[in-house]
């Protein structure tokens, strides 16, 4: 596969492409394909999702951890994992749904979402930076071709639910200290 051309895959590709280039330890190559808007998107549009969520699988499974290429994987898996029946419905959800989960992680702008090291930088957001750039690059190319409308999350993934958490542990919380004040109360 002719990785300098990326501008439209075969089906054969689509399906494989990524398999290949594991297997024959070519990990810029991988990265390359994965992180291309015009990859994913065809892979929408041909309703490769499946395919593509095994591929990340396998990827995941044989890198090693701390290669940054299993990280990124690893986080678009999740993201299509997490969202797959609402992905599955049409081709153009396949960017809503990974704009949505994986631009947080390595985006400079969302930093301030997330707990930082001591020095002040996050290790998870520069290992995921390629692929906050490569979801800027896709939005970018859907505003040019004036592709379809889509709803943009203005909150992490994470932070999305934890207000039904914080109401949760709230009503823990109350509930232990009516117990504790009967336990004092008892004669």
């Amino acid at each position: 596969m002719d990785t300098t051309r990326l501008s439209r895959f075969s089906d054969y590709e689509l399906k494989h492409a990524i398999r290949h280039l594991l297997r024959s330890s070519r990990y810029a190559q991988l990265e390359r394909v994965i992180l291309s808007p015009t990859f994913l998107e065809q892979i929408a549009e041909r309703d490769y999702k499946l395919e593509l969520t095994k591929s990340l699988a396998e990827i995941t499974d044989v890198l090693p951890i701390a290669h940054p290429v299993r990280t990124r994987c690893a986080v678009l898996r999740e993201a299509i994992h997490r969202d797959f029946a609402f992905v599955n419905r049409s081709a153009t959800r396949l960017f809503q749904c990974l704009w949505n989960n994986c631009w947080w992680d390595g985006s400079l702008r969302a930093q301030t979402h997330f707990l930082f090291n001591d020095d002040g930088s996050s290790q998870r957001a520069l290992a995921l930076r390629p692929l906050s750039s490569c979801l800027e690059r896709w939005r970018k190319h859907r505003k040019s071709c004036h592709a379809t409308p889509w709803v943009r999350s203005l909150r992490p993934p994470g932070l999305r639910s934890a207000l039904p958490i914080f109401l949760f542990s709230q009503l823990w919380k109350m509930r232990i200290m009516k117990a504790f004040q009967s336990l004092l109360m008892a004669p």
